[in-house]
C-alpha cells in the first residue's frame, strides 16, 4: 500500500483501493496537522462533544476519556512527562467510518533524558464530519481487527 505524505489529503481508501480524497481521512489528517503547528483549538474542533478517546492502560495517562475536555486531559497526562514530543504521520488510510494512522511517536524523557521512538496505530472513528472515537493499538493487526469487528 503506498505511504501518504504526511497530512495529506490525498490517501488509500481501502474502499476504493486507489488513491482518492476521502472526507474522513482529510479530516483526520487536518487534526494531525493542526495539533502539529500547535493549533490545539482547530484541533479539537473536529472533535464531537460526546468523543470517547482511549491510551493503552500501561502508558502515562492511559485509560478511557470522554468529551473534548477528555481529550484535553489525556493529552496532558500522556505528555507529561517527557520535554519534547513529536508525532509523524507515515500513512492514514480509509475503512469506511473508520481512519487508520501509523504514526511514528518521538519522545524525549524529562527526568531520565532517554530519546524514545515508537510506532503506534491509531484508530479514528469518523461520523457526520466529527471525530466520535479514537483508540491506539501498538499492533497494526490489533487495530485491523477492531475494524472488522465493528463491520460485522
Amino acid at each position: 500500500m503506498p505511504r501518504c505524505p504526511t497530512f495529506a489529503t490525498m490517501c488509500q481508501d481501502s474502499a476504493d483501493n486507489g488513491n482518492v480524497p476521502h472526507e474522513s481521512v482529510k479530516l483526520v489528517a487536518d487534526a494531525y496537522a493542526a495539533f502539529a503547528r500547535g493549533d490545539n483549538a482547530t484541533a479539537l474542533s473536529y472533535y464531537d462533544p460526546d468523543v470517547e478517546f482511549s491510551q493503552p492502560a500501561d502508558e502515562p495517562g492511559g485509560g478511557t476519556y470522554h468529551g473534548v475536555d477528555g481529550v484535553v486531559e489525556a493529552f496532558r497526562r500522556w505528555l507529561a512527562p517527557w520535554s519534547d514530543y513529536r508525532v509523524d504521520l507515515e500513512e492514514i488510510t480509509g475503512h469506511g467510518q473508520h481512519v487508520l494512522a501509523r504514526t511514528r511517536h518521538h519522545m524525549h524523557g524529562k527526568a531520565s533524558g532517554v530519546e524514545v521512538e515508537k510506532v503506534i496505530f491509531q484508530l479514528w472513528t469518523v461520523r457526520n464530519g466529527r471525530i466520535l472515537r479514537v483508540r491506539m493499538y501498538y499492533d497494526e493487526t490489533e487495530a485491523l481487527a477492531a475494524i472488522e469487528a465493528t463491520n460485522h
